[in-house]
């Protein structure tokens, strides 16, 4: 499950949120809530790691403030229309008020111990000295509301609570005390954008009374055809859905009761917290966010029997102990990922060692899994699962340019989910050149520094670098060409003579690559170049005739530059026509006569015909309509043998066609 984090100067509410997948947008983390104004905790969006900080193992923190070490639940309908007074809202009631006297006798109740206040705060505060331990259950209240409407806030919420202690419908708070507040289908609570059972499927919270805390948690309707019966939860029976929500709410109040005090400053919450930012391993925040399914696998809940026989559903919960999220201490394992921090220099397959610890309880099967891994990163398992207090292989395989970054490998057992991240460090490097553009003339060169650094790393590699992105006409060399990171290369590029004019918009792209990760440079450049231009004299219409020739002239000149040489070629000339020229080349400023004869296999009729004039470097395509024109030399009419048909062609072709002759156009 997912949930979202907001909090506010005066109050504060944690919130137990919907999946993904019924959420449009995704709300993340436990949220905070104060009327109509609220403060995001930062959240960080969900992506592939790029560095080692990218990701964190879960960890909860104690920052000061009061934990409830032996919480008292008194379970409040909100007796709102008909509902928790028909059949099917009495045994709601009945089932409800059974799960909260099993559940604060429950597995959960065995280990949070771990969270007691026997500590300092980070900042050197005492904590309060409290050991946490069983609960017990007050019994229920049928409440019946001054509010009479559907839709109502959080802070109505707190002003019925109020009204309802003062008029002691309500057990008298203790300090310990819990009240669950359950609504009916009809409810809705809204507060600005959050509303329940679209952001989120429960919240706790508290609020000053008295001179003291009144703690308090929202659990909106989850009863099928409700909104929250199709996102809160991974079970079909939505009771399971419901308790689980109820035992996230609870365990979380336990451990951090005070959410009301938070102030703007506040780094995190006031008593057990985990500040880190929502990431890719976990969503952090307090005991129960951490272990909602969204990021760590699909499951959140697992099933425990009371000392009645009856079966419940509650949610895993967050052990630091452990690294897991558990069910019960004799169910929880560890576990480890062997090396914790590896380096990789170049691309390949590197094997870590997955191993866990046997629960107490005795072995238990755990399904592995692995995330996230960024793109070019591929992992595999010798075995999908293993046993508990058993090791596997972890295989990862770097394929292409990929950066540090930090993995996690889960083990699920059902009533238990351990947690381990190690980082992969990759041979890294940074390059930079210290001229920020270059320019040239063609025929001649310019130099420029590329400087690298990194190398962090032992044995780090080496870096090649190649100009891989250019103008035409342009060339490289480096001295040296490959150098160690923290070192520089002079590179002198070269224009060969004939390079064009670039006044704008060129650039030199420089690869650098070591083995694994690959770095590009780019560099402006601007080429005072060697230019010329064409043109053709061709009349218009040109024409020549099948079986003879026609002329016409190209003349170029050196537009910039120096004059290059320059040759002559037909590009895309029809069958049966071919063009030669004289003289082949000349140099910019000269004059070339092409010739055009059309054979008896050309098609007669207009054409468009194509001609390339080409420097050393660059080109230029020459474009001339013309008309091929019959020669009148074909013979006509029926053939009055082969032999007297050939000679007569023969005289015909002679007459009409003499050698030595060829037409001249223009």
């Amino acid at each position: 499950m997912r949930s979202r984090s907001l909090a506010a100067p005066a109050l504060a509410a944690l919130a137990f949120c919907l999946p993904a997948a019924a959420l449009p947008g995704g709300p993340s983390r436990s949220h905070r809530l104060d009327g109509s104004t609220a403060r995001k905790l930062p959240v960080r969006a969900l992506a592939n790691a790029s560095t080692p900080g990218d990701n964190f193992l879960p960890h909860l923190t104690y920052y000061g403030g009061h934990v409830l070490p032996n919480v008292r639940v008194v379970s409040v309908y909100w007796n709102y229309g008909s509902y928790f007074t028909s059949a099917d809202g009495v045994a709601f009631r009945s089932k409800a008020d059974a799960f909260y006297a099993a559940v604060v006798h429950g597995p959960q109740f065995e280990w949070l111990s771990e969270y007691s206040t026997n500590l300092a705060a980070p900042d050197g505060s005492p904590g309060t000295n409290q050991v946490i331990g069983g609960g017990s259950f007050r019994g229920s209240v049928l409440l019946t509301p001054s509010i009479t409407g559907t839709s109502f806030g959080e802070q109505s919420i707190i002003s019925e609570l109020g009204k309802q202690l003062d008029s002691h419908a309500l057990p008298a708070n203790d300090g310990d005390t819990l009240y669950m507040v359950h609504f009916p289908p009809e409810i809705t609570i809204v507060d600005g954008a959050d509303q329940s059972c679209v952001s989120y499927c429960a919240f706790h919270d508290s609020f000053g009374k008295d001179a003291a805390n009144v703690y308090f948690a929202v659990m909106p309707d989850h009863s099928p055809g409700g909104a929250c019966n199709l996102g809160c939860g991974e079970s079909a029976d939505w009771f399971s859905n419901l308790s689980s929500s109820a035992s996230h709410e609870l365990v979380e109040t336990v451990t951090d009761p005070e959410v009301g005090t938070i102030v703007a400053s506040s780094v995190c919450a006031p008593s057990w917290c985990d500040p880190a930012s929502r990431d890719d391993l976990s969503i952090h925040g307090e005991i129960g966010d951490i272990c909602e399914g969204n990021l760590v696998g699909d499951t959140t809940q697992a099933p425990f029997t009371d000392t009645g026989g009856a079966t419940w559903v509650m949610q895993r919960e967050w052990s630091n102990q452990a690294s897991a999220c558990i069910t019960t201490r004799a169910q929880a394992f560890s576990v480890t990922l062997s090396p914790p921090t590896l380096v990789a220099h170049t691309a390949g397959t590197y094997d870590f060692t997955v191993a866990t610890t046997a629960p107490a309880s005795g072995a238990a099967t755990a399904a592995l899994s692995l995330r996230p891994l960024p793109t070019g990163v591929t992992g595999s398992f010798d075995a999908p699962s293993l046993a508990t207090g058993g090791s596997t292989k972890l295989h990862l395989t770097l394929g292409g340019d990929v950066g540090a970054f930090t993995f996690g490998v889960f083990a699920d057992s059902g009533p238990t989910l351990a947690m381990a991240a190690a980082v992969v460090q990759t041979d890294d490097f940074s390059a930079s050149t210290t001229t920020p553009s270059i320019s040239l003339k063609a025929g001649g060169s310019a130099q420029l520094t590329i400087a690298t650094s990194g190398g962090a790393v032992a044995g780090s590699q080496d870096i090649n670098i190649q100009l891989t992105g250019k103008p035409a006409g342009l060339s490289m060399t480096a001295s040296p060409s490959t150098v160690h990171p923290g070192l520089s290369s002079v590179v002198t590029v070269t224009a060969a003579a004939g390079t064009p004019t670039i006044a704008s918009g060129g650039s030199l792209i420089f690869t650098l690559a070591n083995g694994l990760r690959i770095k590009t440079l780019v560099v402006p450049v601007t080429i005072d170049g060697d230019d010329f231009t064409a043109a053709a004299d061709a009349g218009s219409p040109f024409s020549f005739a099948i079986g003879g020739s026609s002329t016409f002239h190209i003349t170029t000149a050196a537009s910039h530059g120096r004059a290059q040489t320059l040759s002559f070629a037909g590009k895309q000339l029809p069958p049966g026509v071919t063009a030669r020229f004289s003289p082949a080349t000349v140099l910019a400023g000269g004059t070339t006569t092409a010739t055009l004869q059309a054979t008896h296999g050309a098609s007669t009729g207009p054409v468009q015909l194509f001609f390339t004039v080409s420097g050393p470097v660059a080109s230029q395509d020459l474009q001339i309509t013309a008309a091929i024109q019959s020669s009148g030399c074909s013979t006509a009419g029926a053939p009055v043998g082969w032999i007297a048909a050939l000679a007569l062609l023969a005289l015909r072709k002679r007459a009409a066609c003499p050698r030595g002759r060829p037409v001249k156009q223009g």
